[in-house]
């Protein structure tokens, strides 16, 4: 904290899913960098599907509702990561990485929309600024 400004690595980062999933691939099943990050294309995929899919889902479906289901949809593929395994039956488990990844897209999309709704237009800047997480520099700060 300086100055009494809370600073930006002290808050919660919003994209906490994906880290876990690679957490899971790399730690748990021991898989290297490369292999996690290509069993974790589906859930990349999906996501950017999920995004682009959230407007005319939201328009449909209400962005409270919307919001709501894809969270309940995310956390649950989320939850079912662990069955993800090397063997033969675990890449029936991806279909679920691709389905958090699609929820995850569209949860992420939709409330962002959601909070930038209530904002005025002078302060949307600022507000979005809060909700994409940028990579942290505590390491040059204290180097």
């Amino acid at each position: 904290m300086q100055g009494g400004v809370r600073e930006r690595e002290d808050l919660a980062e919003p994209l906490v899913a994906p880290c876990l999933v690679h957490l899971h691939l790399q730690s748990a099943l021991g898989l290297a960098a490369l292999s996690a990050a290509l069993v974790a294309v589906p859930f990349a995929a999906a996501a950017v599907l999920g995004s682009g899919a959230a407007p005319a889902l939201s328009r449909r479906l209400g962005p409270t509702a919307l919001t709501a289901a894809a969270l309940v949809l995310a956390g649950t593929a989320l939850a079912l990561v662990p069955l993800i395994g090397t063997g033969p039956g675990g890449r029936a488990a991806l279909p679920v990485l691709a389905a958090g990844g699609a929820a995850f897209g569209v949860f992420t999309a939709a409330v962002f929309a959601l909070v930038l709704a209530g904002v005025r237009g002078v302060a949307a800047g600022s507000v979005s600024g809060l909700l994409c997480p940028r990579p942290s520099n505590s390491a040059a700060r204290s180097g």
